[in-house]
């Protein structure tokens, strides 16, 4: 996927997430699978700030934080542990990690997983 269509993915999830669309709810303990144009951040801090500029139209500043390694587009189908959910927000690490520090993304990017 191209970063500018990755970008429109995430940009249309986004609104949706800041509308209030209703999403998938996922448990702690349990596993999901990324879908297409998923993204994760470093923090549920840094998350909430690439969500505030797309909302804003600022698409260079959104970008930028993918270039600075703050958040990371995943491939769809990788397999994650949920860690923590605070409403549409899901904490996660790699499946078979034992880390107790995860990456943020949003519910809408995530499908649930056997």
């Amino acid at each position: 996927m191209s970063r500018a269509t990755h970008y429109l993915a995430f940009a249309a999830i986004a609104c949706a997430v800041a509308s209030g669309a209703a999403a998938q709810k996922f448990r702690p303990e349990t596993f999901v699978k990324t879908n297409d144009g998923a993204s994760a951040c470093s923090s549920k801090a840094v998350l909430t700030e690439l969500m505030e500029h797309i909302k804003a139209g600022e698409k260079t500043k959104a970008e930028g934080m993918f270039w600075g390694r703050k958040c990371v587009a995943l491939d769809a189908g990788l397999r994650f542990k949920v860690l923590h959910v605070e409403d549409q927000f899901v904490e996660m690490v790699g499946d078979a990690s034992g880390s107790r520090d995860g990456v943020w993304t949003i519910a809408p990017f995530l499908s649930a997983s056997p």
